[in-house]
């Protein structure tokens, strides 16, 4: 209803709770777990970067997928 059932008054538009993409910046709703827009989960995955080249891997990895040095996270 736009009205008040009680005293007729116009009813507030309700806010819509969002998220922000942190790969692409659209506005996402809260209920949504990926973007519409990228497909991106709404937490950003984590990353170690290797001590010795510099690449960033995901957590779970054990070993560096450029130079196979081993990952302390």
């Amino acid at each position: 209803r736009k009205f008040c059932g009680k005293c007729g008054a116009p009813r507030e538009k309700p806010v819509e709770l969002t998220w922000t993409c942190w790969r692409c910046g659209n506005q996402v709703a809260a209920t949504r777990k990926f973007c519409g827009k990228c497909g991106a989960p709404r937490e950003k995955p984590r990353v170690v970067t290797c001590p010795k080249c510099g690449r960033e891997n995901s957590a779970d990895r054990k070993f560096c997928t450029v130079c196979g040095t081993a990952l302390t996270g």
